[in-house]
This record gives C-alpha cells, sequence and structure tokens, in this order.
C-alpha cells in the first residue's frame, strides 16, 4: 500500500452530504475525487484503477468505507472515511480470485493506507510477490481480511520485481539509475497517476540504494 494523504472533499459532496435526511450513494464526480487523490491506484493492492474516465466503459471501482457504512452509519457521508479500490474480483482459467474491499466486505480491521506507521510496517518479498506486515495481528488482516497475498496479486508483483531488476541489469546497477527510478515511482507523471505498485518498487530500490552505500563504506 501506499500512504493517502486526505484531500478536501469534493464541493458537490460537501453540498450533498449537507442535504437533510440523504443517505450514501456513489457519485461519479466523488469517485473521480478519490481517483485523482490517490493518483490512479488502488487504496489497498495498488493496481491500476480502470474504467474511471472513459466515456464509453462504465466504471469498476468501488468507493470503500474504512469504517463500514453497516456498522457506523454516522460515518457513512465522510469523505475522510472513504478509499477507491479496485473491482476486487478477476478470473484466471477455472480460479477465482476476490481481493481487496470486495474480500473485506462489513469486517473490521486495523490496518489504514492512511496510517504512516502501518506503512512503514510493510515489505515486499522480491521472488514471491508476498507482501509482509511487521506485526502479526496486520499480517492477519493482510492475508485473511484482504487477501493482499492471493496468488494472483502476488505473480503481478513478482513480474513487476521482474521489470525492475531488468532494467537495473541492462544499466549495470548504477547509483544514478537507482536514483532515477525513485523519482519516476516516487511521483505522479504528467497526468497525475502514479504507477501500479510505485511504493513497492520504490522501498525495494532504497533497500538496495541502502546496501550499496553500506558496501562502499566497509
Amino acid at each position: 500500500m501506499k500512504l493517502i494523504k486526505k484531500e478536501k472533499e469534493p464541493s458537490e459532496w460537501e453540498t450533498y452530504r449537507n442535504t437533510p435526511g440523504v443517505k450514501y450513494e456513489s457519485k461519479p464526480y466523488l469517485r473521480k475525487a478519490l481517483y485523482k487523490e490517490q493518483g490512479g491506484i488502488c487504496a489497498y493492492c495498488m493496481q491500476r484503477l480502470k474504467n474511471e474516465f472513459e466515456i464509453d466503459k462504465p466504471s469498476t471501482n468501488r468507493i470503500e468505507h474504512l469504517k463500514s457504512r453497516d456498522n457506523y452509519p454516522e460515518l457513512q457521508l465522510d469523505y475522510r472515511n472513504m478509499l477507491l479500490c479496485c473491482n476486487g474480483q478477476a478470473k484466471e482459467g477455472k480460479n477465482d480470485h476476490v481481493y481487496c474491499d470486495r474480500k473485506k466486505g462489513n469486517k473490521e480491521i486495523t490496518i489504514s493506507p492512511l496510517d504512516s506507521n502501518f506503512i512503514e510496517s510493510l515489505s515486499y518479498h522480491y521472488k514471491s510477490g508476498k507482501i509482509v506486515s511487521s506485526y502479526t495481528n496486520w499480517q492477519k488482516e493482510l492475508d485473511d481480511v484482504l487477501n493482499l497475498n492471493d496468488s494472483l496479486l502476488k505473480e503481478n508483483r513478482a513480474y513487476t520485481f521482474k521489470g525492475i531488476y531488468k532494467i537495473l541489469n541492462s544499466k549495470g546497477w548504477k547509483v544514478s539509475e537507482f536514483k532515477s527510478l525513485i523519482n519516476k515511482y516516487n511521483v505522479r507523471n504528467s497526468k497525475g497517476l502514479y504507477e501500479p505498485f510505485c511504493e513497492m518498487i520504490v522501498w525495494f530500490l532504497n533497500k538496495k540504494l541502502e546496501a550499496h552505500h553500506k558496501q562502499v563504506s566497509t
């Protein structure tokens, strides 16, 4: 996951929220505000959010309430309680994959992409693509509630790592290339979007750069 910094709610939502008697509805302008806020990546798995601005395709993205609407109805209109997630399901041959908020449903979790302490607890396995938290309880939520170590997600992360390795191998693992890639994946592109799995890649590059500096200093 990547740390998300909540911005001001869209003015249309503020107007809607202050209308007496209204209940939560997934408004297109609400999804688009969350999409821009998150740089076009899923709040949980960091894959690209699809079909949000395409005119001829309906959005498949889902607005997630960190505190569920059923359990916390008083927070159903609170923009700070909302994230945008991917569709959360994929089919691979005969296998169905369900993850992110579609898997979570109304279950309560203590992990959050708004929590810097949680984000800092995360690491990634290069070969397997597994996401790991240094805290057992958080790991259980990653695995059992969000299913972020679904085999398809791990495969996609491992494939991304292979691509980074390929780039670094072609450049001779130069420090300048590390810094260039960190800058690329740490910031939004010209369209205001982050690259998929950007936080994972930056974590990996920083680890490798740190190891290089240690090796040079000894």
